[in-house]
């Protein structure tokens, strides 16, 4: 009798020790499968925000160049190429509206500051020197923001590996709307009442 039990009980310990290899073993399977797929869209992320930094910086050196091109002479050269200029400008601003949450705050005060430089362009493109102070005003704000964006992006790779709490995650949004709160809103005395962001 005491034979046939312990003969019995050698495949179910077989049984129970293939059953526990199974489960770690597809444990581990979905940690690494999670942590690749986080390390995955960390890397999209930072060549995302790479992107975004290239045009942000193209953006500011098209808007310096037209502001430095209008205090030439007029010739037609330098309207075709203050047009140009323009139109680079304004397929760089729509690049980086695409590629930014349009209902983040940070996000739409990024565009607003752009939309405002790009206005002031236009104007100063067309012999309105009186508006490059106002151009630099609204380039400072969106430089601001700029850093801020870059900011949240980069806590959003971290926190895809290090998963922190709750606490953290409005901590940390927190921390960039008092930032965004300090930065002066260049655009709000231009945007009509109610839509002041």
């Amino acid at each position: 009798m005491f034979e046939s039990a312990s003969n019995l009980a050698v495949p179910i310990i077989s049984a129970l020790a293939s059953i526990g290899a199974s489960v770690v073993s597809a444990s581990v399977s979905v940690w690494a499968s999670r942590r690749s797929g986080s390390q995955k869209l960390a890397e999209m992320r930072e060549a995302w925000i790479d992107d975004l930094r290239n045009k942000l910086a193209e953006f500011v050196g098209t808007m310096h160049r037209i502001m430095n091109e209008a205090d030439t002479s007029v010739t037609k050269e330098r309207e075709m190429l203050l047009r140009q200029l323009n139109s680079d400008l304004m397929r760089t601003e729509s690049y980086i509206s695409m590629k930014v949450n349009h209902g983040e705050a940070v996000s739409q005060r990024l565009l607003d500051s752009m939309a405002q430089s790009r206005g002031c362009a236009a104007y100063i493109s067309n012999g309105a020197r009186d508006l490059v102070e106002r151009a630099q005003l609204h380039l400072d704000e969106m430089q601001a923001i700029s850093r801020l964006v870059m900011k949240s992006e980069w806590n959003r790779v971290k926190n895809d590996f290090i998963r922190p709490s709750k606490r953290i995650l409005e901590s940390q949004q927190s921390n960039l709307q008092r930032q965004l709160d300090q930065i002066p809103n260049s655009c709000a005395p231009f945007q009509p009442k109610g839509e002041i962001r």
